[in-house]
């Protein structure tokens, strides 16, 4: 049990993270609904692990890793959001104003990455409030 009790916050690694550009690459849009579609199927993992009363001695190292990759995910947003923007800048089918759209996707995207960041703060807290109580969480 100690590997479970003596937890840190997981720093990402970009080993595994493959760039490539458009040109002979695989299509970035592609890439990241990849991505995306295994961090949904990751989450529904967790879900299920949850409902076994034994996963509860993992709760501390679990929210650390939520913890991080809810920043990650803010920061994702954030420049998700600033590609949006871009693009909305200059738009490739030019047959009408987007200049409304453009700032109601700025201010939801916005929004949603400082829910993620609020949220990886709230899972510190919670892990944070833990503490006193972690030996016994652990406890086999």
């Amino acid at each position: 049990m100690t590997a479970l009790t003596e937890f840190r916050v997981p720093t990402p690694s970009h080993n595994h993270v493959r760039s490539h550009g458009t040109a002979g690459g695989r299509d970035p849009a592609h890439e990241l609904y990849e991505h995306a579609a295994g961090l949904l199927t990751t989450a529904q993992a967790l879900e299920v692990a949850t409902r076994a009363p034994g996963a509860v001695a993992a709760v501390a190292a679990t929210l650390a890793c939520w913890e991080a990759s809810l920043a990650a995910l803010a920061g994702a947003t954030e420049r998700l959001r600033g590609h949006a923007l871009e693009r909305l800048t200059d738009p490739v089918l030019a047959n009408e104003n987007l200049r409304a759209d453009r700032a109601d996707v700025a201010l939801h995207m916005e929004r949603l990455a400082g829910v993620l960041e609020q949220s990886s703060l709230a899972c510190a807290r919670a892990r944070d409030s833990l503490e006193p109580v972690l030996n016994e969480l652990t406890a086999i």
